[in-house]
């Protein structure tokens, strides 16, 4: 059966590095793969085309990853199902080849409903893999990378850990 290993965590916590590492045992992230920044010299280990859509599914539906009130479940069902149709190509065409994909973006902590859905219509088993990091030490990585306001870092983080928690109740999590 093929396997899908999701992470989550909010931005700046460590998902690039756990990813990374993951990946160096057997996980496979994509081809297409967001570059290295100053801010992640060794890369993010991040793939483009679930970067996008996720990018697609919160602009379409007036939001973006720094908006801390955003939910799924606010989407119209009709479109919450085309993104699913979406995700499900995004998922094909990466597991083509393989039996162990690694999906890792943040926007998933808020987004998890549509990747569930879409990983379970292929028959794919999930496997989740939080990541950690201080609130506050979030906070001023993101004040620092973004100018984001301590407060609204750790509202975003309040957001993002707790979306996360949420839509993984029913998976086995390891952290």
């Amino acid at each position: 059966m093929k396997q899908c290993i999701v992470i989550l965590g909010m931005h700046r916590s460590g998902t690039s590095v756990l990813t990374g590492l993951v990946s160096l045992f057997g996980g496979y992230v994509g081809a297409d793969l967001m570059p290295p920044t100053k801010d992640n010299p060794k890369g993010y280990f991040e793939n483009n085309k679930i970067y996008l859509l996720n990018e697609k599914i919160l602009r379409e539906n007036k939001s973006s990853w720094h908006d801390y009130s955003f939910v799924v479940e606010n989407i119209d069902k009709s479109k919450f199902q085309e993104y699913v149709l979406e995700a499900k190509k995004v998922i094909e065409a990466e597991l083509k080849y393989v039996k162990k994909l690694i999906i890792k973006d943040p926007r998933i902590c808020i987004l998890f409903p549509i990747w569930e859905q879409a990983l379970n219509e292929l028959e794919i088993s999930i496997r989740l893999i939080f990541t950690y990091r201080s609130p506050l030490e979030v906070a001023h990585s993101l004040l620092e990378r973004d100018g984001i306001p301590v407060e609204k870092g750790l509202m975003l983080w309040s957001h993002y850990f707790l979306q996360s928690e949420l839509y993984s109740r029913n998976y086995q999590r390891m952290s």
